[in-house]
């Protein structure tokens, strides 16, 4: 019998996998998750590692004209500020724009513009799913509100499913739905996420949602800076 697909459309969800330690990537129990309640297959998604890699002879603006078209450079450079207007997403746009010194090389910028640029990258593509690890990691206050309201918006405006695994979940909770956890038995549950803390698994109807909080409310562990941030990750 084929389980019923607990995540839905314009689901954000928060990804607890006590099986795997922080520090390797989750990718793997990610797609173990998806195979386990029968996602149809073929399905497109996204993802962003803790560190955000890209590809390091390129710039970072050439780490994103990777996925436009175009035969040469102006014209994907043409395309790509094409699809940012189309994709109706202003605090996309303000997270592009936000990003400095697009013309170097990764390794000669900092860890914030190399991590927003993967975000936004991400964000241009299209999938079902969007799974990110640590997203928050090297973002300033500036930018992460920026990508948490971009993040929003796409997913509210394209039914995109967000699945976000964080050590920061104090950032998130405003806008978790759903929360994917292993059971004493090590399989995966999803319940609706309950920022008090207390599950109400998926299988009951009528379970309650989330208080929503509005977009801007925003708690950031590493105040004005990230350096908090890091020596956490």
């Amino acid at each position: 019998m084929t389980k019923e697909f607990p995540l839905e459309k314009m689901d954000l969800a928060l990804f607890e996998n006590s099986g795997n330690k922080q520090e390797f990537s989750q990718l793997k129990d990610f797609l173990s998750f998806l195979k386990l309640y029968g996602y149809p297959k073929p399905f497109r998604f996204s993802h962003v590692e803790t560190n955000g890699p890209l590809i390091e002879n390129l710039s970072l603006e050439e780490n994103l004209l990777l996925h436009s078209n175009g035969n040469d450079e102006d014209s994907q450079k043409a395309n790509l500020s094409k699809q940012l207007e189309q994709s109706g997403n202003p605090h996309l746009v303000s997270l592009f724009n936000s990003i400095s010194l697009k013309e170097n090389r990764p390794s000669t910028v900092d860890d914030e513009s190399r991590k927003a640029l993967a975000l936004v990258k991400a964000l241009l593509q299209s999938g079902d799913f969007l799974f990110l690890e640590n997203p928050e990691k090297f973002l300033g206050k500036k930018l992460l509100s920026l990508f948490i309201q971009a993040l929003v918006y796409k997913s509210a405006t394209t039914g995109l499913i967000v699945v976000i695994s964080t050590r920061f979940k104090n950032i998130w909770s405003p806008h978790f739905t759903k929360r994917v956890f292993r059971n004493e038995k090590n399989i995966f549950k999803v319940s609706h996420y309950n920022q008090s803390g207390l599950d109400t698994l998926f299988k009951i109807q009528n379970a309650p949602e989330a208080e929503d909080e509005g977009l801007l409310k925003i708690v950031n562990p590493n105040s004005d800076d990230t350096e908090e941030n890091k020596k956490a990750a």
